[in-house]
């Protein structure tokens, strides 16, 4: 992002779009990342209001309740005030961060990019236009999944995919150089592992980069 804003304020077109495209690259590898943990699936989120719905045996009230959830996280406000206040309980959760984050910074780039090319004026969303843009999202009718991908060879694919991607955030961010840490240890306690010999859930337990408390 910080070299889309240097290129941006330089109008340096193409500097810009080739920065927009390493940035945006950067959103699928945050979700694969978010949906190794169930706590961090949009579609857990919705789950629970559905839930709550299907206890009440009660098809308007689950379809409110799965409304209400949605909105808390985005958009925070009803149909009746028609304004929002954007990100007040923000989420970045799996699925999410695609269809609806991903698609807000698309389109504020593209104003970026029309401006630097051909001087179109870059209109900024109001209080207004976030309402919509968040309703959109919350009435999509899409279905998130509510299972995270905790496969061993998954998280080793996702921990190489962030450590080949991230140099420059590694450049960058010191303070969380412990994280990059332990995604290379665990990719070379992986790789030593003799497959053959060990179960998957013994192998699980032996590399898993975040494993359980000792009882």
């Amino acid at each position: 992002h910080n070299e889309v804003y240097s290129a941006f304020t330089a109008k340096n077109l193409t500097a810009f779009r080739a920065a927009r495209a390493k940035f945006e690259a950067c959103f699928p590898i945050m979700n694969d990342v978010l949906g190794c943990r169930t706590e961090w699936l949009a579609g857990e989120w919705i789950r629970r209001a559905e839930d709550w719905g299907d206890i009440l045996d009660n098809d308007f009230a689950r379809d409110n309740l799965v409304e209400n959830a949605k909105m808390l996280i985005t958009s925070w406000a009803d149909q009746m005030a028609l304004r929002a206040i954007p990100d007040y309980a923000v989420r970045h959760y799996e699925g999410m961060l695609i269809d609806l984050y991903q698609a807000r910074w698309t389109v504020w780039l593209d104003k970026q990019d029309a401006n630097l090319a051909n001087g179109t004026p870059i209109k900024q969303l109001g209080l207004d236009d976030y309402y919509y843009v968040y309703r959109e999202w919350i009435y999509n009718g899409k279905t998130y999944t509510k299972t995270a991908n905790e496969d061993l060879n998954h998280l080793r694919e996702v921990a190489t995919n962030v450590l080949a991607n991230a140099t420059t955030i590694k450049a960058s961010m010191t303070g969380y150089s412990y994280s990059f840490e332990i995604l290379a240890k665990f990719q070379q306690k992986f790789a030593l592992i003799d497959k053959t010999r060990y179960s998957e859930s013994q192998i699980s337990r032996q590399t898993h980069p975040c494993p359980p408390p000792q009882k």
